[in-house]
């Protein structure tokens, strides 16, 4: 989202696992193990913890499926 001068984070533009799994139609464990091994180039764990959750842009997740972002 653009506003005149002003850049906008939209929470959209990120997904979890469980989301990403959705869309792609396999399981959070397989997606999880994709961002493990790095196959996934815009996951991230925003947290310091290692129980924090991978986010992945949404348009990663979208052209891996074969869809527009």
């Amino acid at each position: 989202l653009i506003r005149a001068g002003k850049a906008v984070v939209v929470a959209d533009d990120v997904v979890g696992t469980s989301e990403a799994a959705r869309i792609l139609g396999m399981s959070r464990r397989w997606v999880d193990n994709e961002c493990d091994i790095g196959h996934f180039k815009t996951a991230h764990k925003p947290g310091v913890t290692e129980r924090s959750q991978w986010k992945i842009a949404r348009a990663e997740v979208l052209a891996r499926k074969g869809m527009e972002a």
